[in-house]
């Protein structure tokens, strides 16, 4: 063996909680503070303790039911169904990530069947009002098709062409 390699090191606990903090993408992270932000939001609105993560389960699943049925964008406009989704995961993400390391899980738990069910209702009321549809663009036609490969802009004869037919097809 190499001097100085040694197959086993001693890891800190501060270590073990750096690397756990950098096992989410940048992006991830900043979504489950955004998420966490939002609920602390909710909280002071409602003239709750904004310290959600210090609650006890059963607190922070009748408040959790309420907040899922309460929540609007900052203009007051409804979330859509997969942004609301977005916020319950992000916000279990960020109770279970340090420092917080929680070992609760307020998606899956059995102890959060109330404000799961309350979860699932408000997911039903966005669906009956339209917000639950991904609005696609429409495809395109066949006439529309055939005079793209047939123009200039998808003719493997140019370069120009070719680099926008490998982009395109």
């Amino acid at each position: 063996m190499e001097s100085g390699k040694r197959r086993f090191v001693d890891t800190s606990d501060e270590e073990i909680e750096q690397k756990r903090l950098k096992m989410s993408a940048d992006k991830t992270i900043k979504q489950n503070i955004a998420a966490a932000t939002i609920f602390r939001e909710y909280l002071k609105v409602k003239k709750m303790d904004p310290g959600f993560e210090q609650y006890d389960t059963l607190k922070l699943d009748e408040v959790l039911g309420h907040f899922y049925m309460d929540v609007r964008k900052a203009d007051g406009n409804r979330y859509k169904t997969n942004s609301l989704q977005c916020l319950r995961y992000s916000l279990n993400r960020y109770l279970k990530a340090p420092p917080y390391n929680k070992k609760i899980d307020i998606v899956n738990d059995e102890s959060f069947s109330a404000s799961r069910e309350n979860f699932k209702a408000a997911m039903a009321e966005l669906k009956r009002m339209g917000l639950g549809d991904v609005e696609h663009y429409p495809s395109i036609d066949e006439a529309d098709r055939r005079k793209m490969y047939t123009s200039i802009y998808l003719s493997p004869n140019t370069p120009f062409g070719l680099q926008n037919k490998v982009q395109f097809v």
